[in-house]
């Protein structure tokens, strides 16, 4: 889902509708039928530039009635918006492609992060609009461990990578600096979940055992209390675990929080 900066709600139903949500009564603004895409999957909000709403898939729409516009492109292709506006600038890809873009607010490329064998994902924007990302290795087929990096505005090498030998997975980043990782062991959804606390240069604060079930995401509050969900295995009952960190809460960064905008900081004021 997105946030805009007055408050309105945009979110992709079960129903297959994608809908903007009144901050003062909680009643539709409007509701489309194109929440669904192509292959069968939703497409749902995560960043806005103006009046221009991005969903992934590829897609577009008018933030005032949710009608369909097209989407930027690279080199004559669709790209996917998937982050926050840092700088002015935006984060997206190709469908299923290793490559990640850096847009400015016009959606002209910047510059680019090629992996050979890795595929980029889950990014969070920190000071300085550094840019902490992930590096899943991938042959084609199957997928492998998960490592960090943290680029640069321009995007220099500035910590990574940094490995557990499974899959890492970004949640937060405190207004302390400590970034909050989840990870777990590779290919085991009812192994151990740990949460780390790490620094900037990706040395190790701290360290919580939080057992079985793997896989999570997040949501760092003011008061510093990190909220985790995830679902157990075989049925797939959500799950939530709450931990007192040490941070002051959330950072006040462009996008601080993987795949959620609890602080409306993913819209960009005009395109």
């Amino acid at each position: 889902m997105a946030v805009h900066p007055d408050g309105t709600l945009f979110f992709a139903a079960s129903d297959e509708k994608l809908q903007a949500i009144s901050p003062s009564d909680g009643k539709p603004l409007w509701v489309r039928d194109h929440a669904l895409a192509a292959d069968g999957t939703m497409s749902n909000p995560i960043a806005g530039v103006g009046d221009r709403l991005f969903l992934t898939h590829n897609r577009v729409a008018q933030r005032s009635d949710g009608e369909p516009i097209q989407a930027p492109t690279v080199n004559g292709k669709k790209v996917n918006v998937y982050g926050a506006a840092f700088s002015r600038k935006l984060l997206a890809s190709y469908s299923y492609s290793p490559e990640l873009f850096v847009l400015d607010e016009c959606g002209q490329l910047v510059w680019s992060l090629q992996a050979y064998n890795a595929v980029f994902a889950h990014s969070i924007v920190g000071f300085d609009d550094s840019l902490l990302t992930t590096a899943t290795a991938y042959n084609g087929v199957d997928y492998g461990e998960r490592k960090l990096y943290r680029y640069s505005i321009d995007g220099t090498v500035l910590a990574g990578p940094y490995s557990t030998g499974g899959v890492t997975n970004p949640l937060a980043l405190g207004a302390d600096g400590v970034y909050y990782v989840a990870t777990c062991p590779l290919g085991d959804t009812e192994g151990d979940l740990e949460l780390l606390a790490l620094s900037e240069s990706f040395e190790l604060v701290d360290k919580v055992n939080l057992g079985p079930p793997c896989g999570a995401s997040g949501v760092l509050l003011d008061d510093g209390m990190l909220v985790i969900t995830r679902s157990t295995v075989p049925d797939y009952k959500p799950e939530f675990v709450r931990v007192q960190t040490a941070s002051p809460g959330l950072a006040k960064t462009a996008w601080p929080t993987n795949g959620r905008d609890n602080s409306r900081t993913a819209w960009l004021a005009a395109w």
